[in-house]
């Protein structure tokens, strides 16, 4: 079942992900919406509820965003973020005008 409140947007760069302070993948987003991001990655170990923090340095996001973990399947991971919190707003704001691929709408 769909809980999304956004459509997603095509958005294909990598992300630097961090646990406890340490990077522990290097993934690519494949979409993103106000309330989270897919990303696309082979690496095990994340679960259900963990906390994350994303940067994204080729797109000048170098500050750490925190997500949580709220789905996992074989060929990546969706996060949730905070749509209340400035620092996400700024930073899918950024991600949104940064790429123009970012305009391809995925249904």
């Amino acid at each position: 079942m769909e809980h999304r409140l956004d459509r997603r947007i095509a958005m294909h760069t990598p992300v630097l992900v961090y646990r406890r302070g340490e990077r522990v993948a290097v993934t690519r987003m494949r979409d993103f919406c106000a309330e989270g991001v897919f990303l696309e990655t082979r690496v095990s170990g994340f679960r259900l509820n963990d906390y994350v923090e994303l940067a994204m340095p080729l797109l000048g996001l170098g500050a750490r965003v925190p997500a949580l973990v709220a789905h996992v399947a074989r060929d990546g991971m969706g996060l949730m973020l905070d749509p209340d919190s400035a620092q996400v707003r700024r930073f899918l704001r950024c991600i949104a005008t940064s790429a123009p691929q970012a305009q391809r709408v995925v249904a």
